[in-house]
């Protein structure tokens, strides 16, 4: 017994010891700084509005707040997005509940939109930039895909999403606008 504790213990010291670099301090990559300059707007906290329809076509309006932010010594955003919709009977039911980590995968010289949404599936999709933006896909089911595009400056963020069947049609199902706080 006391041996498994003496090698427990060691165990423990053995992680939280320092290691080699960190006594002169952490640096990120300049390239993964670099890639992440694009984004630097979109720091901040945003609220708005939006609309989306279901399968069925059947439209609601909520209101969302996004929080953007710096990680992991600015090589990543994380993004933090939450969405309520007020029914006519004053029942506020949550549209979005998100997380996101934007970054760049210097290896693939790619960037990663990885996220996590309340009773979805994660995503984990590429992302192309765009000027004053960007945009991201993922295959939905049955052929289809879904498309979000992201516009932002230094005061708006206006997001649509889009879905086609042949990737040349799309059909708009959301819209968002929202100002930085």
């Amino acid at each position: 017994m006391r041996g498994t504790a003496v090698l427990a213990l060691t165990g423990v010291a053995l992680l939280l010891a320092p290691r080699p670099g960190f006594a002169q301090g952490l640096a990120p990559s300049a390239v993964q700084l670099a890639a992440m300059r694009p984004f630097e707007r979109w720091i901040g906290e945003w609220k708005g509005t939006g609309w989306s329809t279901s399968a069925s076509g059947k439209r609601t309006d909520f209101t969302i707040v996004e929080t953007v932010q710096h990680k992991v010594g600015g090589t990543v955003l994380l993004l933090d997005g939450r969405g309520e919709a007020t029914a006519a009977s004053g029942e506020v039911t949550v549209t979005h509940d998100g997380l996101v980590v934007l970054s760049y995968d210097e290896k693939s010289g790619r960037y990663r939109w990885n996220g996590r949404e309340i009773g979805r599936e994660p995503v984990d999709a590429e992302v192309k930039l765009l000027d004053g933006g960007l945009e991201w896909s993922i295959p939905a089911g049955g052929g289809a895909t879904v498309r979000f595009t992201i516009q932002f400056d230094g005061t708006r963020w206006h997001e649509v999403g889009d879905v086609s069947m042949d990737g040349t049609t799309w059909t708009r199902f959301m819209e968002m606008n929202l100002l930085r706080q």
